[in-house]
């Protein structure tokens, strides 16, 4: 038999010898080394058959959430940088919904947690956020809320079929959902349906002939900009001017006036930033309205008009949300109300129903589902959320509906609901 010696010393801050150990191992093995390789085999052996039988017993679970554990639901909204005044009331309705159905009695008495991560509004800052919430293997998200930015969206396409969990979104660029991703879900309507209405609202309500289009050079802005030439020629609509601006602009009289002189009876703006298109509004306003002016959600959000204010009073928007009866949506703006003493944002709703949507999969689909079961309970169920009603597609397209609203007194007020034909 072979043998060495381990000299043992004192736990103290200058060690002295208290003993020697010594360790014998077969003669079959020739040396320490190849008896710690012996030894290192048979604990990592007992280590992979001991995870095993973890999984088997429901310790380990792909979802930490099946263990009893808190029912985790990822949370990536912007905190800092140029998209912050959307970010602040997202997180309000995330509470709020976090709130309601942990007042409820949480999910099979489980609670619900959120974890989030400021996505400092890039495309970088967004990756690192959503990497950030699969840090802990303890504590992993059975859902991600991620943001209503088209191109941060994209910017985790990869990582988000990686990860296996439903990552909730609310950015309305077309190509979102049409990258044959099972995990995404869209809970605003596809931009596609906006700009179809619009367009249609520009024909036949506005009598336009020679329309203008001033969109922000961004993922979500480009695409916008190219539906909505799409339909004009679908609806033999002339755009005779077509410009573009970037991010955090000061300066939009230039583009007001090159509309201007094309001869616009009509303009179409698509921005993204919603300081942005205050600061538009108020030179539109500035210059006498030369124009109608028809635009994307981001022309009618709470906090656009707090910087353009009564400047907007007569634009028309294509808005995801204006109050109304239908009880799922008069519930959420009086409790709004209640809590926090203030009008809600229609751009912070996505993030209470994507809460619901949840919520409401993980009864459905039951105490031990997988993410695979969740995502197909998401796509399988119908849902009455504040938005509207629910019903996700193959590609993650859940609403089909717009609504045009007219601001009065720097507040939207509803025209009608178009529910179109996107193609």
């Amino acid at each position: 038999m072979g043998h060495f010696e381990v000299l043992r010393l004192s736990q103290t801050p200058n060690p002295t010898l208290v003993g020697i150990t010594t360790i014998r191992w077969p003669s079959s093995l020739s040396s320490p080394k190849l008896f710690f390789m012996k030894i290192r085999t048979l604990v990592s052996r007992f280590v992979a058959a001991f995870m095993i039988a973890c999984a088997v017993l429901g310790f380990l679970s792909e979802n930490a959430w099946s263990n009893g554990a808190d029912v985790i639901i990822g949370f990536t909204p912007a905190l800092s940088g140029a998209h912050i005044l959307e970010g602040q009331p997202q997180v309000r309705t995330v509470e709020m919904a976090v709130k309601a159905v942990n007042d409820a009695g949480g999910i099979f008495g489980r609670k619900l947690k959120v974890v989030t991560f400021d996505n400092h509004s890039n495309e970088l800052g967004m990756v690192q956020a959503f990497e950030n919430l699969f840090a802990d293997p303890a504590a992993q998200p059975v859902a991600v809320i991620s943001t209503v930015k088209s191109f941060q969206i994209a910017a985790i396409h990869e990582a988000s079929l990686k990860r296996k969990v439903p990552v909730m979104m609310a950015g309305s660029s077309p190509s979102l959902t049409e990258k044959n991703n099972p995990w995404m879900f869209r809970v605003r309507p596809n931009e596609k349906i906006a700009a179809r209405a619009l367009i249609q609202y520009a024909k036949e309500s506005m009598k336009a002939k020679k329309i203008g289009l001033l969109h922000e050079n961004d993922t979500f802005g480009n695409e916008a900009a190219s539906l909505v030439e799409r339909y004009a020629k679908l609806e033999h609509v002339t755009i005779v001017k077509k410009l573009s601006y970037e991010v955090r602009e000061r300066d939009f009289t230039k583009f007001l006036l090159q509309m201007k002189e094309a001869g616009v009876d009509l303009l179409i703006v698509y921005g993204t930033n919603g300081s942005d298109v205050g600061i538009l509004q108020r030179q539109y306003a500035d210059m006498g309205r030369p124009f109608p002016y028809l635009g994307s959600s981001s022309s009618a959000r709470k906090a656009t008009l707090k910087i353009s204010q009564k400047a907007a009073d007569g634009i028309i928007a294509a808005l995801d949300f204006v109050p109304n009866d239908r009880p799922a949506a008069k519930t959420y703006v009086d409790t709004y109300k209640k809590l926090y003493g203030d009008e809600p944002d229609s751009i912070a709703i996505w993030t209470y129903d994507s809460v619901m949507l949840i919520a409401n999969a993980l009864k459905k689909a039951g105490p031990s589902a997988s993410s695979e079961k969740l995502r197909d309970t998401l796509r399988a169920e119908s849902y009455e959320g504040v938005y509207g009603t629910y019903k996700f597609d193959a590609r993650g397209d859940g609403l089909s509906e717009s609504t045009l609203v007219k601001i009065e007194n720097g507040t939207p007020q509803a025209l009608k609901v178009l529910r179109v034909t996107p193609e």
